[in-house]
């Protein structure tokens, strides 16, 4: 079964909100003190690094009851904790979980040849010392016995972090296991993340990368046809 980590940051039902854009200062207190005023609070968790236990700048919070997440959406999105200003959404909501510059950066790597004991807690713990992790670890799993694949996904805030990911952590052991790590193929492509376009993209607008990917793609190719049609 998934662990306790799965059951609190991978949860994604209409009774839990994502808080992004908080201050180090934020603790679980001051979160659960702030949300309790809008309704009875069922939990509250706060995603930080094993080593320096300094957050990543985001929070889940889960109510009792299902329509108080939205409710809290509507009346504290866009309060000041600190001088930032809160961002919140509820979870299940699309890129929920990531900053709004690192929704679509693309350092995004495979694990494979992982041991089946290996959960998504062990993952997170293993790989957030190398940056910010901006959603939970995907391991595959089974449908029926939901045992373990072996083969997982982590996306990173950058291309640095995830590049000192593979680099560090490719050909090492793992729950008694060597595993490969490098970076992930794009979906329904042969092409992997962690192009030079991609970096380029990421480095100017990281919040346009899936729409500017492609033309990018298939500019050269349209350029390079009509010099050819002039010459015959």
């Amino acid at each position: 079964s998934h662990s306790q980590f799965s059951q609190d940051i991978e949860r994604r039902d209409s009774s839990t909100v994502y808080v992004g854009n908080i201050d180090q200062l934020v603790t679980n207190k001051l979160l659960w003190e702030l949300f309790i005023q809008v309704a009875p609070v069922e939990h509250v968790h706060i995603p930080k690094d094993r080593i320096t236990q300094e957050h990543f700048g985001f929070a889940f919070v889960q109510f009792k009851e299902d329509p108080n997440a939205q409710y809290a959406v509507d009346i504290l999105n866009g309060i000041k904790l600190y001088g930032k200003s809160l961002k919140i959404r509820l979870s299940n909501e699309k890129g929920a979980l990531s900053s709004d510059k690192a929704k679509h950066i693309g350092a995004k790597i495979h694990i494979s040849q992982l041991e089946p004991n290996v959960d998504e807690k062990v993952l997170y713990e293993t790989f957030s010392v190398f940056g910010n992790i901006i959603a939970p670890p995907e391991i595959k799993r089974d449908l029926d016995t939901n045992v373990s694949k072996g083969t997982a996904f982590i996306s990173f805030d950058s291309f640095v972090s995830s590049d000192k990911a593979i680099e560090a952590m490719n050909g090492e052991w793992l729950g008694g296991r060597k595993i490969k790590v490098r970076y992930a193929k794009m979906k329904g492509s042969e092409q992997t993340y962690g192009s030079e376009a991609q970096r380029f993209l990421a480095a100017n607008d990281p919040t346009q990368l899936p729409t500017l990917k492609k033309s990018i793609m298939k500019k050269p190719a349209k350029h390079s046809r009509k010099p050819r049609s002039r010459r015959r």
